[in-house]
């Protein structure tokens, strides 16, 4: 590889390396409101099995940064959500609340059931796979705001 070439290879990977980062700098750079007057700036997503519940994978901007856990054929996990306002503001969800957390899954559907429970929903591996989840904040009636899609792999028993 010539000079001129790696100068301009390095040049593009910095570049990509930083359009990367701006995204996640919400707390350094004033809040721009790049989904208009979307209810949902951030949803962060809990594993209810350690004590206390531990963030597992959280979204703004359309991007996840985490992972949901693996589960396994048989086994069920319960993921709570925390949805925030653009203000920072806590949504409260839950079956006495105006919001409950919901979710659906996508290709293929049969690798998950999802049970919402109002604050948090019941994930049960039902085969091995990989499919995405679609976490939602839901008057009751009505899906209000989705999440992007994020991913969760089901190993055999």
């Amino acid at each position: 590889m010539t000079l001129p070439r790696r100068r301009g290879l390095l040049a593009a990977v910095g570049s990509g390396a930083v359009a990367g980062l701006s995204g996640c700098l919400g707390t350094l750079v004033p809040d721009v409101d790049e989904e208009g007057d979307a209810l949902v700036a951030e949803l962060r997503m809990y594993d209810r099995r350690p004590d206390p519940p531990e963030v597992v994978a959280d979204t703004h901007h359309d991007h996840w940064h985490g992972r949901l856990p693996d589960i396994s054929v048989g086994e069920t996990r319960r993921l709570a959500g925390e949805f925030k306002d653009h203000n920072h503001a806590t949504i409260p969800v839950g079956d006495d609340e105006s919001y409950q957390l919901q979710a659906r899954t996508e290709r293929p559907h049969d690798a998950v059931s999802v049970d919402s429970h109002g604050d948090y929903v019941a994930i049960t591996g039902e085969a091995a796979s990989e499919t995405t989840i679609v976490f939602q904040l839901a008057d009751g009636v009505d899906t209000n705001w989705e999440a992007p899609p994020i991913s969760i792999v089901v190993t055999s028993a």
